[in-house]
């Protein structure tokens, strides 16, 4: 992982939780689309994001099956 490819991801993470934080009377309708562009492309990186944790020996990833989270 790159430094650059690294601070898009943190940059990306920080614009969309601005704009979630912003999703009541402050919402604009570009939002959507934003956001939506944001979760794309952050799902194109995550798989370089988990590479460089797992390098670095941490932990997993917390995930629904992992955590117990059942959605309920």
């Amino acid at each position: 992982m790159t430094l650059k490819e690294m601070n898009r991801y943190l940059s990306l993470v920080n614009r969309l939780m601005w704009i979630m934080d912003h999703s009541g009377v402050s919402w604009q309708p570009e939002y959507a689309e934003e956001a939506e562009q944001i979760r794309k492309e952050l799902k194109e990186l995550r798989p370089i994001i988990e590479e460089a944790r797992r390098e670095r020996g941490g932990e997993e990833p917390c995930t629904e099956e992992s955590c117990g989270n059942t959605g309920s």
